[in-house]
């Protein structure tokens, strides 16, 4: 178990996802966003680079057998936890002032909120199916490796965006992300 103080809670507050961030960058660079966006919405393939960053980044540090009990556990309270996080969670990680900064900055929830809310309950019912982490190349750890890579394509808008202040912190970042598990 760890022991959140406020000192490693304001660390985890600057630190994103610089392997994701990176690749985004790249992508940009090149010209290949359109093609990015593409695949992340279902509707092409992967480039090379990012076909590469799927198959180096697909493997994380997790107890399998405590992913399983919790998704077993999530299997008979679906309906609840899912009504608990739409209607509470949600709500309440986006209420929090810093991450509600940089959710105006990005506009996607106050503009497609009933979209970001379906595609949140996609990604939940993905990841939570009995044994659907326990294939590295299953399509819920691909699922992961895509919301990744939305969040990453979301911290480059939100930071070159002149309405961001870095006072809010580093967008999604950490403690944004670990406090809306938590919620």
């Amino acid at each position: 178990m760890h022991s959140w103080t406020n000192a490693a809670l304001d660390l985890l507050r600057q630190v994103q996802d610089p392997e994701a961030d990176l690749l985004i960058e790249s992508e940009i660079a090149a010209g290949r966003l359109r093609n990015l966006y593409a695949f992340l919405g279902d509707r092409g393939p992967a480039g090379p680079e990012v076909q590469k960053w799927l198959m180096e980044n697909r493997s994380f540090s997790a107890d399998p057998a405590r992913m399983l009990r919790g998704q077993r556990l999530y299997g008979r309270y679906a309906i609840q936890a899912m009504l608990a996080l739409l209607c509470k969670g949600l709500p309440e990680a986006y209420a929090a002032p810093r991450g509600a900064a940089i959710l105006l900055v990005s506009g996607r929830f106050a503009s497609e909120p009933r979209v970001r809310l379906m595609e949140t309950a996609r990604f939940f019912q993905a990841v939570m199916e009995p044994g659907a982490l326990a294939d590295e190349g299953s399509a819920a750890v691909l699922e992961i490796q895509k919301v990744r890579l939305v969040h990453a394509s979301a911290r480059v808008y939100i930071q070159k965006n002149p309405e961001y202040r870095s006072e809010y912190g580093a967008p999604i970042n950490q403690e944004d992300l670990l406090g809306t598990l938590m919620s």
